[in-house]
C-alpha cells in the first residue's frame, strides 16, 4: 500500500503513540492485593484478547458503610405496665430479644378482606419497632396520619403506642397535646438510665389520650438537635410497643435521614394523589436506595391523601408504577375530620396493618 504525501506529512507530523494494548480496553480491571495477585502477567495472555465484559464492581459503587447508631448501652426498664401511662414491653425470661436483622422474605400486598386485614394488624411485632411518618410536603397531613394510626392502634390491638414529636422544636403533635408536656426529648435522651420510676408516669404527655413525647415548648427556649431527638427516639422504642414518629418536611436532613434509614424502622410515607406528590416519593426512594438504605422500598408504605375532586388519572398511574416496585399504597380519602370520620377508618387500619406486617 503507497502513500500519499498528504498521508506521510499527517503521518509524521507530531509524536507518534504506542498501540493500545487490547487487554486495557474497557473498564479498568479490579486491583488485586500484593499477595493475591494472578498468576499470569498481562505480557503473557495471548492476543489478541476477548473484549473484556463490564463488571459488577465496575458498574456500581461501593456500598456505603451504615449509618451508626446512637449507642448508649441502654436495656428495657423493668417496671410494670402499671407504673407508666403506655404499653411496655417486658423482656422475656430476662433477656433482651433484640437482634440483628437479617435477609428478609418480599412482602406481599395486603389482601382486599378487611378482617384479614386487622388479623395482620393484631400480629406480633418485633422489640425495638419505630414508624417513622415522613413526606416532602408541606402541611399533607403527616401529623394527621400519626394520630390517625396511633388511634388505630389502640382500637384495633387494645394496646397503648407512643407517638414522639421529632420536629426541632414545638411541631404540631405538641401543640394539640391535651395538658401540658413536664419533659420532652431533649430531657429523655440527657436524663439517667434507667428512667426512674417516679419519673415514669410524668415522662409522657397525651394526644387524643395517647401517649406522646412532646418536643421542647418555645418558652423553654431549647431545641432539639438531631443526635439528642435520635437518643430520645432509641430510648423510648425499648420501652414501647410501637413508636411512631411525626417528622418535618425535610427527608434529606437529620434525624429524618436517619430514621429512614435505620433497617429497624416501618416507613410511612406521606404524599397527595398528585403525580408531582408520588413522583417526590419514587425520586426520595430511589435516593436512599442509591446511599445505601437497606430494604428502602420493603419497608416503606405510601400513604396516598385524596381531594375533593375525583382520583386524578396521572395520580393512579404513578401509584401504579408504585405498586410495580413491590410498595404497598393505600389511598386516604379526603375529609374535613380524618379522625372520626367513618369513611377513613377503614383506609387509616389497612396502613396500620402494612406497617405491623413491616415490623413483625
Amino acid at each position: 500500500m503507497t502513500m500519499t504525501s498528504e498521508d506521510q506529512q499527517a503521518a509524521g507530523s507530531g509524536e507518534e503513540l504506542p498501540p493500545v494494548p487490547p487487554a486495557r480496553v474497557g473498564p479498568p480491571r479490579p486491583a488485586f492485593p500484593a499477595h493475591a495477585a494472578p498468576d499470569a502477567s498481562p505480557a503473557s495472555v495471548p492476543h489478541p484478547a476477548p473484549p473484556p465484559q463490564p463488571s459488577q464492581s465496575a458498574q456500581s459503587s461501593p456500598p456505603l458503610a451504615p449509618p451508626s447508631g446512637v449507642g448508649h448501652g441502654a436495656r428495657p426498664v423493668p417496671v410494670a405496665n402499671a407504673a407508666a401511662p403506655f404499653s411496655i414491653v417486658e423482656p422475656a425470661g430476662g433477656r433482651d430479644q433484640l437482634s440483628a436483622l437479617g435477609p428478609r422474605e418480599p412482602i406481599g400486598p395486603l389482601p382486599d378482606d378487611h378482617h384479614v386485614v386487622l388479623d395482620i394488624a393484631r400480629r406480633q411485632l418485633r422489640r425495638g419497632a419505630l414508624a417513622p411518618v415522613v413526606g416532602w410536603e408541606g402541611g399533607i397531613g403527616r401529623t394527621t396520619i400519626t394520630r390517625a394510626l396511633a388511634g388505630a392502634f389502640r382500637r384495633v390491638r387494645g394496646e397503648d403506642p407512643v407517638t414522639v414529636d421529632a420536629v426541632p422544636m414545638w411541631g404540631a403533635l405538641s401543640a394539640a397535646a391535651d395538658h401540658p408536656a413536664e419533659y420532652c426529648a431533649a430531657d429523655l435522651a440527657t436524663m439517667s438510665w434507667p428512667i426512674p420510676p417516679e419519673i415514669m408516669p410524668r415522662l409522657l404527655t397525651t394526644v387524643d389520650g395517647l401517649p406522646t413525647l412532646a418536643g421542647p415548648s418555645p418558652g423553654r427556649g431549647v431545641l432539639s438537635e438531631p443526635r439528642t431527638m435520635l437518643t430520645a427516639i432509641d430510648r423510648m422504642a425499648k420501652l414501647a410497643r410501637l413508636t411512631f414518629i411525626d417528622t418535618v418536611a425535610d427527608i434529606a436532613g437529620s434525624p429524618t435521614r436517619d430514621l429512614i434509614r435505620n433497617p429497624n424502622a416501618a416507613v410511612v410515607w406521606v404524599a397527595s394523589a398528585t403525580r408531582t406528590g408520588l413522583w417526590g416519593v419514587a425520586e426520595a426512594l430511589t435516593y436512599f436506595h442509591a446511599i445505601g438504605a437497606e430494604h428502602v422500598a420493603r419497608r416503606s408504605v405510601v400513604a396516598i391523601v385524596g381531594s375533593r375532586r375525583h382520583w386524578p388519572a396521572d395520580a393512579a398511574a404513578t401509584e401504579a408504577q408504585l405498586t410495580g416496585l413491590g410498595i404497598e399504597t393505600v389511598r386516604v380519602p379526603h375529609s374535613a375530620k380524618p379522625l372520626t370520620d367513618s369513611k377513613c377508618r377503614p383506609s387509616i387500619e389497612r396502613l396500620l396493618a402494612a406497617v405491623v406486617l413491616r415490623s413483625s
